[in-house]
């Protein structure tokens, strides 16, 4: 998944939250589920 990559990438970057992390608030918001 493109969403994936891209947050897998920013958490790399920034450090700060965990993939799963972002994910998770993000599906969370959206309730898309994982």
């Amino acid at each position: 998944m493109d969403i994936r990559a891209a947050l897998h990438h920013l958490g790399e970057i920034t450090g700060e939250i965990s993939t799963d992390d972002l994910l998770g608030n993000i599906f969370s918001r959206f309730c898309i589920g994982k």
